[in-house]
């Protein structure tokens, strides 16, 4: 997926991919990884034209109404002239090898 953000002059620009409680997250430099500890199943969010580092924040997601738990958010956040910026979201079987998978993207 690419989104294009326009303009002139420069800016600062948050991009946040908001995942669900009860995943473990981690961040392996351009790559974050979010795996389902029931399942094994995971989901890597790759940064294909953002060239800078990753931070994952604390969030709150609420699936019923009153109640809240514990999240990640992905956060990128660019600062510059408005530019083409894209993502790969890979999903990942448990009997799938994750470098395979990312290689299919580049």
């Amino acid at each position: 997926r690419s989104d294009e953000f326009i303009g002139d002059g420069t800016h600062l620009f948050s991009i946040r991919f908001h995942l669900n409680a009860g995943l473990k997250v981690v961040d392996r430099k351009n790559v974050v990884v979010a795996r389902d500890l029931k399942t094994d199943a995971k989901l890597l969010i790759y940064a294909l034209t953002a060239k800078c580092d990753v931070q994952l924040e604390n969030q709150l997601v609420s699936c019923h109404y009153g109640k809240t738990l514990k999240s990640l958010s992905a956060c990128w956040k660019l600062q510059g002239a408005p530019s083409d910026l894209s993502w790969a979201i890979i999903p990942v079987h448990p009997d799938e090898d994750e470098l395979d998978r990312l290689r299919l993207v580049g």
